[in-house]
């Protein structure tokens, strides 16, 4: 799986800003599964199993957990979006 990590809205609404070098953690059920590092475009590729995960950018940028699922295909793009108000 691979794609981009974003946060959007906030004071600039409907545009999308990479989130450089943010550490993502993915877990299943509140079970760390792997934890990897974006680069400084927020760009990021992991191996996993298909599945439903909760994604947390440890970023203060994103505070909350996204849900992701993982679908059967060998290879799957996902961007992982953090919406703020």
């Amino acid at each position: 799986m691979s794609g981009t990590a974003y946060v959007a809205g906030g004071p600039a609404p409907g545009i999308r800003t990479p989130l450089a070098k943010v550490n993502l953690t993915f877990s299943i059920r509140g079970r760390l599964v792997t934890q990897i590092s974006a680069d400084a475009d927020g760009n990021y590729a992991v191996k996993l199993a298909s599945g439903e995960y909760e994604v947390q950018p440890m970023s203060a940028m994103c505070p909350r957990v996204i849900r992701i699922t993982v679908p059967l295909t060998l290879t799957a793009t996902a961007d992982i979006v953090c919406p703020i108000p």
